[in-house]
Parts: structure tokens; C-alpha cells; sequence
């Protein structure tokens, strides 16, 4: 940065100048923005002093409706992420643009890793004013994702529930529990995020207990849900029970592929022993106040949750 500073007014006024020049240049402009990109790595946290020319040429590379989106929106993406990952702190223009996040996701998941990064700033960054102002947009952006990518591009998000999960812990079974509802969702999907709230239970927060009735609800139908997707998929994949192939089968790179899929860990793990094991972390972390939430339980959700844990 010491080596950039005593240069930045005369390099803003030069990318200045060459933007107002470069329009209708795509490459000109994708090269700027790259060079946009690392001037903001260089500036590190000073990065804010280049905002009056930087933030509108960011508002253009990210609308999707600018008849150079296609072609811009690569290097827009990445230069806004390293303008989150080096601003010292939100500004109201940056907080405008997260939408633009949805409408990217919903026009494509070509760029799901990169979203996913700037979801990740923005929680991170913005803090409670972020979450206050967008939550709805970060739940339509699971809602999205989940049961629309496959079980490689859901594993992409789950950075994004373990930084909620961090920092808004019981906001979190509100913005997933409707994505866990959709048709579309696979078993593997549900027991990934089921498996992430159940984590909740183990916080030394006493607000956890106020959510407690709708964790576990969500855990009990997942759990009770099965893993008919798994079944239907192994039973069309010429597996015996041993893992191994029928005879005269040969194996295919499909055949492979899904078995590294059953032998992902997430596959090994038990979503109601996870469950049973961070219940009983909490009931020890908030003793009668535990017993109490527990009590105010619907009966018949009560009865449900026993028997997904397998309770006497």
C-alpha cells in the first residue's frame, strides 16, 4: 500500500478518464476492471478514497440488464468481492447492491463460487444492519441454490450457513427452514442443513431455547423424511450391497462418481445421534431452563421428535 498511496489521485483520475473513453471497448473495459481490481488489493482498507469512481463503474459491471453484462459481469463479480474483502466498513451504496446477488443467481449459476464470497462479505461486513435489511434476499438466495444445484454446489453454500450460524445463530432456522420444505430438495440437501442447525443447540447462548421448538422441528421432519433419494439412486446403479459391481458389469465414470458420492462423510454421519448429542449438550449447558422449553413442546411434536431420536 506504501507503494501505491503517493500515485492514487493521479492512477483514479487516469481509470477515470479511461472508462469515460473505453465505452462500447469491452475488452479495454474488462481489462480495467482488472486492473480496478488490483489497485483496490494495493489500496487495502485506504480502498474507499477511489469509491466516487470506482462504485458506479461496479453498479454498471453487475447489472445484468447493461447490454454488456455478458461480458462484464465475470470481472464485476470479482472486483466487487475484493471491494468487500478491503473496505473497512459497509457504506450505504454498496449495501444497495446486494440484490443484484439474487438476480445474478437467478439468471445462472455460472458464477455460484464468487456469489457466494460476497454473500459471505456482506454477512460478515454488514453485520445485523446487513441481515436487518436483507434477509429475505440471503433466503431467496438458499432457496435458490438448494435443490436447483447439485450436492457439489450446495456444498459451496455451506460457508455461508456456518458465518450465519456464527453470527446470527438464531436467525438462521427461520431463513432455512422454508428452503428445507421445497419438493425439489434432495435427502442429502435436508440432512446437510439439518445437520447445520443442529449445531445451534451447542451454543452457551440462553436465546437458543427460544428456538428451540422450531430447530428441532425442522431436524424431526428431516430426520423422519428418510433418504429415499439415495435409495432410488442406489438401486439403479448395479451396487450390490457389498459396493461391489454385478458380474460382467463394467465400471463407468458414472458408476464411480456415484460411488464417491455414498462415501461421502456426509452419508456416514447420523443426523438424529448428531441431534441426540447437541440436545443433550444443551440440556447440560441450561439446565431447568432446558426442561421448561422442552416442556412447552406440542405433545404431538414432542411425540415425533422421540421418535426420530428413538427416545423411550
Amino acid at each position: 500500500m506504501s507503494e501505491v498511496m503517493p500515485f492514487a489521485n493521479k492512477l483514479i483520475l487516469f481509470f477515470q478518464k479511461v472508462w469515460e473513453e473505453s465505452s462500447g471497448e469491452c475488452l479495454l473495459q474488462i481489462q480495467l476492471l482488472v486492473a480496478l481490481r488490483n489497485f483496490v488489493v494495493a489500496l487495502g482498507y485506504q480502498s474507499p478514497i477511489c469509491y466516487d469512481i470506482l462504485l458506479p463503474i461496479l453498479q454498471k459491471g453487475i447489472d445484468i440488464d447493461s447490454p454488456d453484462e455478458l461480458n462484464l459481469l465475470e470481472d464485476s463479480m470479482l472486483l466487487w468481492e475484493a471491494t468487500l474483502s478491503h473496505a473497512p466498513s459497509m457504506v450505504p451504496q454498496l449495501l444497495a447492491y446486494f440484490p443484484c446477488v439474487v438476480k445474478i443467481m437467478e439468471r445462472s449459476f455460472d458464477h455460484l463460487q464468487i456469489a457466494v464470497s460476497i454473500t459471505e462479505d456482506y454477512i460478515i461486513l454488514g453485520g445485523s444492519e446487513f441481515l436487518s435489511i436483507h434477509a429475505s434476499s440471503v433466503a431467496q438466495i438458499l432457496d435458490l441454490v438448494v435443490g436447483n444445484v447439485n450436492d457439489r454446489g450446495l456444498l459451496s453454500t455451506l460457508p455461508v450457513i456456518d458465518i450465519l450460524i456464527q453470527c446470527f445463530p438464531l436467525e438462521v432456522p427461520q431463513l432455512i427452514s422454508s428452503t428445507l420444505q421445497a419438493d425439489n430438495v434432495s435427502s442429502i440437501q435436508r440432512k446437510t442443513y439439518g445437520l447445520a442447525l443442529s449445531i445451534i443447540l451447542t451454543l452457551r447462548l440462553p436465546q437458543v431455547l427460544n428456538k428451540l421448538d422450531q430447530i428441532l422441528s425442522v431436524c424431526t421432519t428431516v430426520i423422519l423424511g428418510g433418504n429415499d433419494d439415495l435409495t432410488e439412486e442406489s438401486s439403479g446403479d448395479n451396487i450390490t450391497s457389498s459396493g461391489s459391481l454385478s458380474k460382467g458389469t463394467i465400471p463407468s465414470k458414472e458408476f464411480r462418481r456415484r460411488q464417491l458420492k455414498f462415501s461421502d462423510p456426509i452419508n456416514q454421519m447420523s443426523l438424529d445421534a448428531s441431534v441426540r448429542e447437541n440436545l443433550q449438550t444443551c440440556a447440560t449447558l441450561h439446565g431447568e431452563s432446558f426442561n421448561k422449553a422442552i416442556g412447552c413442546m406440542h405433545p404431538s411434536a414432542f411425540s415425533q421428535l422421540k421418535q426420530a431420536l428413538k427416545m423411550a
